[in-house]
């Protein structure tokens, strides 16, 4: 993975060491003590090492551009092929009438309905495109409730998802599908290019690469929050800021909240397992029963004890 060789995440060596006593000895000299060779040593360790990170940032900085260069092209080319394409009027319908309509009004438009899953769920609620009520569906795990249009919530199985809960692959997928509706929509050039950079660099980002699935899971949070805040943010005095720039920061604090998250969702987990074996507690009418029935058993087993011994008679 690219974060291997991510020289910012190297430590300055200790050059008083002995694992570099032949360097010093090389730099040591009259005029130059070894506690001065070591403190040569690291200074030129450091300024090679931001050189070096300097060449990284470049380096993740022309990937970023690469990527969103191949979004640029392959949307381009999805549109020469859709303009060619003898089924063009078939697949201008495939988009739900309700996430077309947001579209061109220039609102929020959650990305699932650009995603392979949903185009097939419009699909089967064709005959139900024309219903623009909105009906609240709650995720039974999170409990957290969404709007979606009618026709969509009233099919059996919906696989509805906010962008909170897309994966990568899908917003990769879905991504240059949204490029093209905006600018058939008539979106201003640069909303579009916001939206370019973004999707681009945050498929391009090196948590991306991480093999926590949760720096992953702060990534698609982070797109998923800032997306809906910036439309929110058009429509207020002060405007929108640039999407296409990451917040290094923002994405910190959305890191952080993640993996609070799953904390709490682990031990929620862990404590659900835990109260499966609880001890039954003393009070308990079963121990009071056994209880009582020792009690009864010893008293009985004391008067036979004490009861007089018959006489036999001569």
């Amino acid at each position: 993975m690219l974060d291997a060789h991510d020289p910012s995440r190297r430590v300055c060596p200790d050059f008083t060491s002995e694992e570099f006593a032949n360097d010093r000895r090389d730099l040591t000299s009259a005029e130059c003590t070894n506690a001065a060779a070591a403190k040569l040593l690291e200074r030129v360790w450091k300024v090679n090492h931001r050189s070096d990170v300097a060449k990284w940032q470049q380096h993740r900085e022309d990937e970023s551009i690469k990527v969103v260069e191949a979004m640029r092209l392959q949307a381009e080319q999805q549109a020469e092929s859709r303009k060619a394409a003898e089924t063009e009027a078939e697949e201008t319908q495939i988009l739900a009438p309700y996430a077309q309509r947001k579209l061109d009004k220039g609102s929020y438009v959650e990305m699932w309905y650009f995603t392979d899953e949903g185009i097939v769920e419009v699909t089967k609620t064709a005959s139900q495109a024309e219903d623009e009520s909105m009906h609240p569906i709650i995720d039974p795990i999170t409990k957290v409730t969404a709007w979606v249009p009618a026709a969509v919530k009233r099919a059996p199985g919906s696989m509805f998802k906010d962008d909170e809960e897309l994966t990568m692959e899908q917003i990769s997928i879905a991504s240059p599908r949204m490029l093209l509706a905006m600018e058939a929509a008539a979106w201003p050039e640069e909303r579009v290019n916001m939206m370019v950079n973004i999707w681009g660099k945050l498929l391009s980002h090196k948590k991306r690469s991480s093999a926590n699935a949760l720096d992953v899971k702060s990534l698609i949070v982070y797109q998923a929050e800032q997306h809906r805040k910036w439309h929110l943010a058009i429509a207020t005095p002060r405007g929108a800021w640039n999407i296409g720039i990451i917040s290094e920061e923002v994405l910190k604090g959305v890191s952080d909240e993640v993996y609070q998250k799953d904390r709490e969702k682990k031990d929620k987990e862990l404590r659900a397992k835990v109260s499966l074996f609880k001890p039954i507690p003393s009070t308990s009418p079963v121990l009071l029963s056994c209880s009582s029935y020792l009690q009864l058993k010893r008293a009985d087993s004391s008067l036979k004890k004490k009861a007089p011994e018959p006489r036999i008679p001569h």
